[in-house]
């Protein structure tokens, strides 16, 4: 027996032992959107390290670029705009009803084109092309390709990637709303039968309904990539994401209110806060120290997690903090396991300002900027 019809034995037996599990417990299975079966692709962009995008997901991603820095939810992906992207290769994705789900966070505004977040398209691809975007003025966008047709009288769509190609796909973006420059924002996508929905913070921002045929095409000999699609001239990354990505989920089914309830609320519990922002006018080729006010992010007794990166510029800036006696007060500094991480420890009736001086000094470039960064660990 070949090991390829072994591998589909094992995942046809689990699948029979996982609805007998629910059965006999007289329990319904969790939410589509939360369970990770071998139809879904989870990337929760924690590994930290190394060339690959392993970490929950069965489909490992190659790197090309992009660098590991704190996200959303722990680590996310920083990807330059340019040739930085995430190779995921031909992973199998939804045939039918889907939904698809990131936490972004854009460096900068576009001014023209798209930018995608997550695609699988190439202008040289007829079928299975999808992607979700942000387009002018950071407004959020999701493409996706139906049946090619020669018909002009027929529902048409110019599909920007493919220059001249018309076709009746399906195409939903954002009249008003957008996403700002360094803030995160949930962005999904959601198809139930004939229904298309984009939304943006857990809110509906812009939907349609297409009888059209639109589908995923797992046999297209195009990559799926984060932060970039396929280009036809090379096969290399174009349309890239400025920005930082976390937590991807596509998944087989529908998203409904309480997924998105969930998805926030986690966000909301584990995620990192922006406490303070370095802005170019703050940074010179002096040190110069600055109060940042933690209060309004640590007002439980806990224990925190305070980081510093640096968020714009090429030049290095040079950051320390400068932490004093603060048990008088109720809590105390920690040092990590380096000069720009820390753990906050805060105790039961600690006294506002809740907080630590940081030193800072750069190259007085105008496009240097830092952030302070915290989240509750325990």
């Amino acid at each position: 027996m070949s090991m390829n019809r072994c591998a589909k034995y094992l995942m046809v037996l689990c699948a029979l032992l996982i609805s007998t599990v629910w059965a006999d417990a007289e329990l319904m299975p969790p939410e589509p959107s939360l369970i990770v079966p071998p139809s879904v692709l989870y990337y929760s962009c924690d590994d930290t390290t190394g060339s690959l995008l392993t970490t929950s997901s069965m489909f490992p991603g190659k790197l090309e670029g992009c660098m590991w820095m704190a996200g959303k939810i722990n680590g996310a992906l920083r990807l330059d705009g340019r040739r930085d992207n995430v190779r995921l290769g031909a992973v199998p994705i939804p045939t039918g009803d889907f939904s698809i789900s990131v936490w972004v966070k854009p460096a900068s505004e576009i001014e023209k084109s798209y930018r995608n977040i997550i695609s699988r398209e190439c202008a040289a691809a007829q079928g299975g092309r999808f992607r979700l975007y942000l387009t002018n003025q950071n407004k959020l966008g999701f493409y996706m390709a139906g049946a090619e047709t020669a018909d002009a009288e027929s529902e048409e769509i110019i599909d920007p990637c493919k220059g001249k190609h018309v076709d009746s796909g399906v195409r939903l973006e954002t009249q008003r709303e957008h996403l700002v420059v360094n803030e995160w924002a949930h962005v999904a996508v959601s198809r139930f039968h004939n229904q298309y929905k984009l939304f943006l913070n857990g809110k509906v921002v812009a939907e349609t309904t297409s009888d059209n045929p639109t589908t995923f095409d797992p046999g297209a000999d195009v990559d799926m990539r984060i932060g970039a699609s396929q280009s036809p001239r090379n096969g290399g990354p174009e349309h890239g994401f400025n920005g930082w990505i976390d937590e991807i989920r596509i998944v087989s089914a529908p998203l409904s209110a309480s997924n998105l309830e969930d998805v926030l609320r986690e966000a909301k519990a584990k995620g990192w806060q922006s406490a303070f922002t370095w802005t170019p006018t703050l940074i010179e080729s002096r040190w110069k120290d600055v109060f940042v006010d933690l209060t309004p992010y640590c007002l439980k007794p806990g224990t925190y997690d305070v980081l510093f990166e640096q968020t714009g510029g090429t030049d290095p800036m040079e950051m320390r903090f400068l932490s004093t006696d603060k048990t008088a007060k109720g809590y105390e500094l920690f040092m990590g396991p380096n000069e720009r991480q820390f753990r906050l420890e805060v105790r039961a009736g600690a006294a506002a300002p809740i907080g630590l001086t940081a030193s800072l000094r750069g190259s007085g470039q105008n496009d240097t900027m830092g952030e302070v960064l915290v989240r509750r660990v325990q």
